[in-house]
């Protein structure tokens, strides 16, 4: 079994938990309460670093609860990072235009630790071809 080391770095940091253990989401919690406000991004202090095992990332994600107010936006974590996580939320909207309110301790995001495979990135003069090609955005139909 892996093991992530966790520091809190403050008392208002709650340590990231799973609700079960088959869970693919470790929940990650605000440190404190804050406004959000809608169409901006917002910064949400976790106030824990961590130290990921080697040959692995963090992938922050929203949670299924919430995703129909937010987007967790810029959610790599790179193993050799130490310093202090937050989450970074945009509100998609609120009923009268008013900031949402989170609270201090409240479940906001989870996190997925992902495997990263070793990786030799190489210039070349062609690709293999496929059927797809390059076909992009839409290409696959409605």
């Amino acid at each position: 079994m892996l093991t992530m080391k966790v520091k809190l770095l403050s008392p208002h940091a709650v340590m990231p938990t799973k609700a079960h253990p088959e869970d693919a989401g470790i929940d990650l919690y605000a440190a404190a309460r804050q406004h959000l406000y809608p169409r901006l991004c917002n910064k949400i202090p976790l106030d824990i670093a961590v130290e990921i095992p080697d040959g692995y990332c963090l992938v922050m994600k929203c949670r299924s609860s919430l995703a129909h107010l937010f987007t967790v936006e810029a959610g790599v974590i790179d193993a050799g990072y130490r310093g202090p996580l937050a989450v970074m939320m945009r509100l998609h909207g609120s009923l009268n235009g008013e900031p949402f309110l989170i609270q201090k301790g409240e479940k906001i995001a989870q996190a997925l630790l992902l495997p990263v495979p070793p990786l030799n990135i190489i210039q070349v003069n062609e690709l293999s071809s496929t059927v797809r090609g390059q076909g992009g955005f839409g290409s696959t139909g409605k």
